[in-house]
């Protein structure tokens, strides 16, 4: 499942080890409450570029539907802050198609933990659309 693939995100990040059952733990937590099609780490995670007390992790979710108060929340693995960031799959489409540098970036190095299917199908409609070029 998501364990193997998060293992593989601290293995380049090594300064997450300390943090890995947390991280374990609150993917878990994001599964049961928001049930996304898919769980994107962004950001200098996904690059391996992580620094222990200058970044923070980007999670986006992939999910049905957004409710009120439900776009971004913000976390803490022990003093590193957890970015969440939930959209449809519509709206990263949208969010290329209008240069979301962001979005762009989470869909071309982001690290998929959960549904990487749906993650796919969503790069071959942005690529369709043309904006998915390298940022």
């Amino acid at each position: 499942m998501f364990s193997e693939k998060l293992s593989s995100i601290v293995r380049d990040n090594p300064c997450l080890a300390e943090l890995r059952e947390e991280f374990c733990r609150l993917i878990a937590e994001l599964l049961e409450e928001y049930r996304p099609l898919a769980i994107i780490i962004g950001g200098s995670v996904a690059k391996g570029r992580f620094v222990m007390g200058l970044s923070d992790i980007d999670v986006v979710l992939i999910v049905d539907s957004v409710g009120r108060g439900e776009r971004f929340a913000l976390k803490t693995l022990g003093n590193v802050n957890v970015e969440i960031s939930a959209y449809t799959p519509s709206e990263v489409v949208e969010a290329c198609r209008r240069g979301n540098q962001f979005i762009r970036e989470t869909l071309i190095y982001g690290r998929v933990l959960v549904g990487e299917e749906i993650v796919g199908e969503i790069r071959e409609m942005v690529e369709q659309a043309g904006t998915l070029e390298d940022v």
